[in-house]
């Protein structure tokens, strides 16, 4: 009985203890739409053709702001779409460091990026060489 009793306090000691450590995972921020301004770039090809770029199929990316300008808002969540028939991978850079890679992105794929660093960013697709540009204004009220 004694023993019960020891393991049963033990059993509740260790119970507080992971309650304190506070079990809940963390959460990375996700975008939502309205959080920020919002752009879309998607990458689209041939559709008849089912071999990647490297093989000769055309990729263009195709970016929609909102506007016909080419700038979007410090903080805006860009959605890339891959329409393409083949994988694909983006990267951005602003002057020549890069600030995203999406990794390899299948048929159907999309991903979200936000866009943090103010510059004149360029998108390029890594096999193709298909490119985009597009400045990101500074955070509002930041010094330049």
């Amino acid at each position: 009985m004694r023993r019960a009793v020891s393991v049963a306090l033990v059993a509740l000691a260790l119970s507080f203890a992971a309650a304190a450590c506070g079990s809940a995972k963390a959460t990375p921020g996700v975008p939502t739409q309205g959080s920020a301004s919002q752009a879309t770039l998607r990458i689209t090809g041939t559709n008849s053709c089912t071999a990647g770029p490297s093989q000769g199929c055309p990729t263009a990316l195709e970016l929609s702001t909102g506007t016909d300008a080419k700038s979007v808002a410090f903080g805006t969540v860009l959605q890339i779409e891959n329409e393409a028939r083949a994988d694909q991978r983006l990267q951005g850079t602003i002057d020549d460091e890069q600030t995203f890679d999406t990794g390899l992105m299948h048929p159907d794929d999309s991903t979200t990026v936000v866009l943090d660093a103010p510059g004149k960013l360029t998108i390029a697709d890594v096999e193709s060489g298909a490119k985009v540009t597009l400045t990101v204004e500074p955070k509002p009220g930041a010094k330049p």
